[in-house]
């Protein structure tokens, strides 16, 4: 059996940048906040001041300006524009992609550690695992306010037209400090007609029905989302939002569902919106875009640019189809630092849980890689690593515990010059794949096995293509073994043999 041996070890760092913007502003750096810690969010629902020829004159950079404070229904800096994240959510809709409950906290601790003003964290009503992975999220993270006061919003969604949603949504949420609820109802002729099998006047019931149930429920931050708005009838739309908003809406959300729209028919419909909807001075309004004709960030940037001042995104533009606004795209704008967020998600969490390294794969892998991870899921997992250095008594041990894919459980113990190599061997001796290490690269503050570090290892079999695994733990030799399991998966994935 080949053994492996690292080539190179190279430990990077990055800090985060604040670059000026030249319009609104997006969500202000963490040690620039200024956010009450307050258990239940102000609640104003008087008129808004907004001033459209003050929003457009008024220019700021992240790097001077500051959060205002969370009010459910409005925001008093008319160029600030609120960042939800729903990778959580709309996120897990991506094919081949779904993430364990631990991993889900995960993100959701990155997510709030970057600063989201709102983090929609699932579909409760969808299963019972849904329902208490946010639970769990709500609690822990919708109650972690940092050394500035800062806490995240707390959002779960539901359909608008079934109680039994409501319910779950608001049980999911309502232990953060600021829970929301966000209802969604179908607007668009099509939809309206053959999903909701219902007429316009029923659905503008149901808008204001579910709308007033979520409130009677004691959530006072609720979204009410029209889905299809850029396929609805605009006078039709004018009406359900004003109901909506009579019923207790605090914030309404224009989507783009199919992503056919383009950003001058967003910004119009944004405009028509503030001129047409009864209350709409009372409300946040809100962007959801996909991305069908790659126009997602495109629309959503405009749609701020029209008066929207929450922006909807998932990390990497994840979602179903082709996806979401991408957080790191509106982050040019916004002055967000993804270093941390992108290791976590973009190359652990979501890759590691559905078995897809495509940014690391040949594009002749990835069709190939797909069908037999969902038919098959992972080979083998990484359950318990013990290290003992043996600092003045010879070489440093390893002992590896991995599950296989029948959850049968198997333990090995190697030595080398390194604890990396080490654990390399000892997982060696359970997969038994020859593979040979070519790069083993982290991405840290530092190379203390204590500090958090994001992990690719890239491994290569007799004449096949390179094969790269990423991972991340707070133990530089976790990272090391789960990178090098993964390569190891989608090698078997592949079908190449193992010895």
């Amino acid at each position: 059996m080949a053994l492996p041996r690292i080539n190179s070890l190279a430990t990077t760092s990055s800090k985060p940048t604040s670059p000026k913007l030249s319009t609104t502003t997006f969500l202000a750096p963490k040690h620039d906040l200024n956010l009450s810690p307050c258990k239940q969010p102000c609640t104003d629902q008087s008129t808004s001041t907004n001033s459209p020829s003050q929003a457009q004159c008024s220019i700021k950079c992240c790097s001077e300006s500051r959060r205002p404070e969370y009010f459910l229904n409005r925001i008093p800096d008319d160029t600030y524009v609120r960042i939800m994240d729903t990778t959580l959510r709309d996120g897990a809709r991506a094919p081949g992609r779904a993430m364990t409950r631990p991993e889900k906290l995960a993100v959701a601790r990155k997510l709030a550690e970057l600063g989201l003003d709102v983090i929609e964290v699932g579909f409760p009503a969808s299963s019972e695992d849904d329902l208490e992975t946010s639970k769990l999220i709500a609690r822990e993270i919708g109650n972690g306010v940092d050394e500035l006061g800062f806490v995240p919003a707390i959002g779960a969604l539901a359909r608008c037209d079934v109680r039994g949603d409501v319910d779950a949504a608001w049980e999911a949420v309502r232990e953060a400090r600021r829970p929301r609820v966000h209802v969604f109802l179908a607007t668009s002729e099509i939809l309206m007609k053959r999903e909701l099998k219902r007429t316009p006047e029923e659905v503008l019931v149901l808008a204001k029905q579910g709308v007033s149930y979520a409130k009677s429920l004691g959530c006072h931050d609720i979204e009410f989302v029209c889905v299809d708005a850029g396929r609805s009838d605009k006078e039709f739309l004018y009406r359900v939002y004003g109901e909506a908003i009579k019923a207790g809406a605090t914030t309404v959300t224009v989507t783009d569902t199919v992503g056919q729209n383009f950003p001058t028919e967003v910004e119009r419909m944004i405009l028509d919106l503030k001129a047409n909807v009864e209350g709409i001075e009372d409300v946040v309004i809100a962007a959801h875009c996909h991305n069908d004709l790659g126009l997602a960030t495109a629309n959503s940037l405009a749609a701020a640019q029209a008066g929207a001042r929450q922006i909807e995104v998932t990390i990497n533009g994840i979602g179903e189809r082709a996806g979401n606004a991408s957080l790191e795209e509106v982050e040019e704008y916004s002055g967000l630092s993804l270093q941390p967020h992108k290791a976590i998600v973009g190359t652990n969490v979501l890759a590691h849980a559905s078995g897809i390294h495509d940014q690391f794969i040949s594009d002749g892998n990835i069709e190939s890689l797909v069908s037999k991870h969902q038919q098959s899921g992972l080979a083998w997992k990484l359950v318990d690593i013990q290290v003992n250095s043996h600092q003045c008594q010879g070489l440093p041990t390893v002992n590896v515990k991995l599950v296989d894919v029948k959850g049968l459980e198997h333990s090995a113990t190697s030595e080398a010059v390194d604890q990396v190599n080490a654990a390399f061997y000892a997982i060696d001796l359970i997969v038994k794949v020859p593979v040979t290490v070519v790069e083993c690269s982290t991405n840290s503050d530092t190379a203390d096995n204590t500090i958090w570090a994001q992990v690719k290892v890239s491994v290569k079999q007799a004449s096949q293509d390179t094969i790269s695994g990423s991972a991340q733990s707070f133990n530089l030799v976790e990272s090391c073994a789960l990178a090098y399991i993964d390569a190891l998966n989608q090698i078997l994935a592949f079908g190449f043999p193992a010895k």
